[in-house]
């Protein structure tokens, strides 16, 4: 179903704050009100109710108000061994592997999260993605603290020129996934080379690219509640993501776009109880789309060309960029 269908809200006080709970047959939500003195922190705590990707994971929606000097953090307490490492992502592409140091201070072991970070040990992985960059850190075996705002009356010298002063709510969103390691992790002392599951990359995905539904005024909707819209390709392998499509150039009787597509490194160690995904077969270009197509290999930059390439021979972490001209246009009914 579409529609949120809330059964029973339950509402209580405590002196810490303000706690709403709410239940129904698709989701449940818990909203935690938390004041600080002049500031304000709400949690909103959300579980689909769903067997596919979405019952893989816990949304936490924040909204932070910070009105004194000084760092709002968020700590997750967890009895996973995971010692002093914490991997975090790099620019969504590449994990890399952090290790906590004694003879650093604090903000000296806290490292960048554009999207990804996790804490693991022989049996479980504790993974958080973030809508948007925070600062993150494991200064306690288990622990994971993510930065959500900060405020300061001086300037920090550290490039913005003046004091941090901003007294905007703060909004964030945090997703949570649990998962089983099948593998245990090997026994070294060096730094490990890790990846994200399948299902870490695609909730990742979910959260940084939400889809955005335009429906034109003049469009026509049957009984059934169908629309006629014109469906261009198929999904793609759920090991691929598609990074563009982007239009280059039209003339009479076909149109050139760009497809750009990434070929995703995931962890095979990490058990999940989605049955959604296939595993990847290589096919043609031309089979991803239901209109004929040409398909050329081209590189990213449109000054200079490659060969002809038909199938996908993309490896793990590997970009490709092909140029599809269409050549006539087929309306699919969906």
């Amino acid at each position: 179903r579409a529609a949120l269908l809330w059964s029973k809200a339950v509402v209580s006080t405590q002196s810490t704050g303000e706690i709403t709970v709410v239940r129904g047959e698709v989701r449940h939500r818990a909203v935690v009100v938390l004041p600080f003195q002049s500031s304000r922190l709400v949690l909103v705590y959300t579980v689909n109710l769903s067997p596919g990707l979405e019952g893989e994971y816990l949304d936490i929606d924040i909204i932070s108000e910070l009105k004194d000097t000084g760092d709002l953090s968020l700590r997750f307490k967890t009895e996973i061994k995971s010692g002093d490492s914490i991997f975090t992502d790099l620019n969504g592409h590449t994990m890399q592997h952090h290790k906590f140091k004694e003879k650093l201070h604090t903000q000296g072991n806290f490292f960048p999260m554009p999207s990804t970070a996790f804490i693991q040990d022989n049996t479980v992985r504790f993974t958080l993605l973030g809508s948007e960059p925070h600062g993150v850190a494991s200064l306690e075996e288990g622990n994971i603290e993510v930065i959500l705002d900060r405020r300061t009356s001086v300037d920090d010298l550290r490039g913005m020129g003046e004091a941090v002063r901003d007294d905007i709510p703060t909004p964030a969103r945090i997703r949570v996934l649990l998962e089983r390691r099948l593998v245990p992790l090997p026994q070294t002392s060096s730094y490990l080379v890790q990846f994200p599951s399948l299902v870490s990359h695609w909730a990742a995905h979910d959260l940084l690219n939400p889809p955005f539904v335009l429906q034109d005024k003049g469009a026509q909707i049957s009984p059934e509640g169908t629309l006629q819209s014109n469906q261009l390709m198929k999904r793609l392998p759920c090991d691929e993501e598609l990074v563009n499509l982007r239009h280059m150039t039209a003339s009479s009787g076909h149109t050139t776009s760009q497809l750009i597509r990434r070929k995703l490194a995931y962890s095979c160690d990490v058990s999940t109880s989605a049955e959604w995904c296939q595993a990847s077969s290589p096919q043609s270009i031309e089979e991803l789309f239901f209109t004929p197509v040409t398909v050329e290999r081209r590189p990213f930059s449109p000054f200079h060309n490659e060969e002809d390439a038909e199938h996908s021979e993309l490896g793990p972490m590997e970009f490709a960029s092909h140029y599809v001209r269409f050549n006539k246009r087929k309306l699919i009914k969906t």
